[in-house]
């Protein structure tokens, strides 16, 4: 798969934190489908972890459908152009023929002005067709232009894929009603702590009471703010292992683990299994987003 990235345009970075594509054609993808008929309910082969990040994703498919495999194994075509919420486990995706994407990837609280309700989409998708219908002026013309920035996509290339939707993105961020302030200053702090940051503490310096703070992150975010926390540190453990393999308690200490046992604790919550297993053995697709 040829996976690359671009930084977010100048004057969206608040709210976006890069943009991404991936292309291979059938036969190239890492787990590319084998001639045999499959059945609908069947997990395919070949199927990969998207893991927890942190960042909603808008994800614009110009190739074959892909599919989300369920935990019980069962399989759900995605849409052509969707909304993806915060994940709390891994993400079980499949590509079934061609691969052609091209997608936004925002700050936590980056996609709040696109649904009232982010916690709804927490492990789940929404079609661009229906948060266009549930949005209102001006935030359903700009949703209804990136309709027609879809349809003119297809054809070119990345550089000018990447053209297109900027300009777009510069629209977002100028309509739509936008996470709060205390939420974006959380986010900040989460971040910019590698996730090592209180919730109280955030709190007491932004100045407002813990549970309002909770209340309106959960909602313009998806998750709350301790579970963002736990996220942004176990995203910094894999990319910190993956720049200098180590023994796990130092990548754990390295990261504000506070033991050994507490990082093999999380992983198994965020991708299935201990930390050994899953690293030195890193699907290639999840690879691409650490």
């Amino acid at each position: 798969m040829e996976y690359q990235e671009w930084p977010a345009p100048a004057g969206t970075e608040h709210l976006i934190r890069c943009c991404w594509s991936l292309r291979a054609t059938a036969g190239q993808s890492e787990g590319a489908e084998s001639d045999a008929a499959e059945p609908d309910d069947a997990e395919p082969t070949g199927a990969e972890p998207a893991l927890p990040d942190g960042c909603p994703e808008l994800i614009l498919n110009f190739g074959d459908p892909w599919r989300h495999v369920s935990a019980d194994g069962s399989a759900r075509e995605q849409p052509r152009a969707f909304l993806v919420g915060q994940i709390t486990g891994p993400f079980v995706v499949h590509p079934t023929e061609n691969v052609d994407l091209m997608a936004v990837r925002f700050e936590p609280h980056g996609a709040a002005a696109l649904t009232p309700d982010l916690s709804l989409l927490t492990n789940h998708w929404k079609a661009l067709d229906d948060l266009q219908q549930e949005a209102s002026s001006p935030l359903s013309e700009v949703l209804e232009s990136l309709q027609a920035v879809c349809r003119a996509m297809s054809s070119l290339t990345m550089a000018e894929r990447f053209e297109r939707l900027s300009v777009w993105l510069w629209q977002y961020t100028s309509v739509g009603k936008h996470a709060d302030y205390m939420v974006a200053e959380t986010v900040r702090a989460i971040v910019g702590s590698r996730g090592a940051v209180t919730i109280d503490d955030v709190a007491a310096t932004i100045g407002v009471h813990v549970r309002t703070l909770q209340r309106r992150f959960t909602k313009q975010v998806g998750v709350s703010p301790k579970r963002l926390a736990r996220t942004v540190r176990f995203h910094h453990v894999c990319q910190a292992w993956r720049r200098d393999p180590d023994t796990l308690a130092r990548v754990a200490a390295d990261c504000g683990y506070c033991d050994e046992s507490h990082l093999v604790r999380d992983f198994r919550a965020f991708v299935g299994e201990p930390p050994a297993t899953f690293l030195k053995a890193l699907p290639a697709f999840s690879a691409h987003f650490l």
